[in-house]
């Protein structure tokens, strides 16, 4: 694990045990989902996220990560969306903040197509959303935080965004 980002072991080494056990726990998931493990993302810093190849030659991507109730909010909301303007969960295990998804390639990021024409990425953005609205009732719930608790947090750091601080 001597590659990982230093800005990655920067992150997570206020928890050395989840770090310390990271190797194994990657190990396992590989032979679960039986999956050979490319290089890790660059840039990563909260999560371990590597692309990956299944057994039978599809393209993926394995994500962990120690925020376990984070992560099980991304895989209840990629299983309702099933692939409809996200990438498609392909396994996951919420318990160890586990998922597989369909890789994408190429893409951009957002914030580029923003640096050169703010309009044209609030209309990229307006479009996705509207993609990945869905009326979910009854045991589709399940695991997805409510619009509130996400709303709460910007304004508990409603500070930090109006200074422009990074991250938000």
């Amino acid at each position: 694990m001597s590659s990982l980002p230093p800005a990655f072991l920067a992150s997570n080494g206020r928890d050395p045990a989840w770090l310390a056990a990271l190797p194994a726990l990657i190990e396992r998931l590989t032979a679960r989902w039986s999956l050979t493990l490319g290089p890790i993302f660059p840039n990563v810093e909260l999560n371990y996220v590597a692309a990956a190849t299944r057994a039978d030659g599809r393209p993926a991507v394995l994500k962990v990560s120690r925020y376990i109730e984070d992560t099980a909010n991304e895989i209840a909301a990629l299983r309702l969306w099933d692939g409809r303007g996200a990438a498609r969960l392909l396994e996951a295990d919420p318990a160890l903040g586990a998922l597989l998804i369909e890789r994408v390639e190429p893409g951009g990021m957002l914030v580029e197509v923003a640096e050169q024409d703010d309009d044209r990425a609030t209309v990229l953005t307006a479009g996705l959303l509207a993609r990945l609205w869905r009326p979910v009732a009854g045991p589709e719930l399940a695991g997805l935080r409510p619009l509130a608790r996400w709303c709460a947090a910007y304004d508990r750091n409603r500070d930090a965004l109006a200074r422009g601080q990074g991250g938000f």
